[in-house]
């Protein structure tokens, strides 16, 4: 019902991570699901939250995707963040990339 609600409210709309209407639905759905007590709610904040301060899980994304990405911190740091909010999936052109500069690292 309160899915069904959000969707019918607008959101729902557009695909990917290009930081549109998808982000502010997922924030919303948090706000929603907050007012109504739901400790799921508490669970995924304290993720988040944990995610970003695993210094460990930032190193290993940063190395990870930094050779699909050319490289560029600034631009792999952002969606780190991204991921650690649940806003970035890989797909399996990225994974399939990441996994092939590991291979060509680790042949090195």
């Amino acid at each position: 019902m309160l899915l069904s609600q959000l969707f019918q409210r607008g959101g729902g709309g557009g695909s990917g991570n290009e930081g549109s209407g998808e982000d502010k639905m997922v924030v919303h759905v948090l706000d929603e699901l907050a007012l109504h007590d739901d400790g799921l709610v508490m669970d995924i904040r304290y993720t988040i939250r944990e995610n970003k301060l695993n210094k460990t899980l930032r190193q290993e994304f940063l190395c990870a995707f930094l050779p699909v990405f050319g490289h560029d911190v600034e631009k792999v740091s952002k969606i780190y963040e991204d991921y650690c909010e649940g806003k970035y999936v890989p797909n399996i052109t990225v994974a399939i990339e990441a996994f092939i500069a590991f291979l060509t690292h680790v042949a090195e």
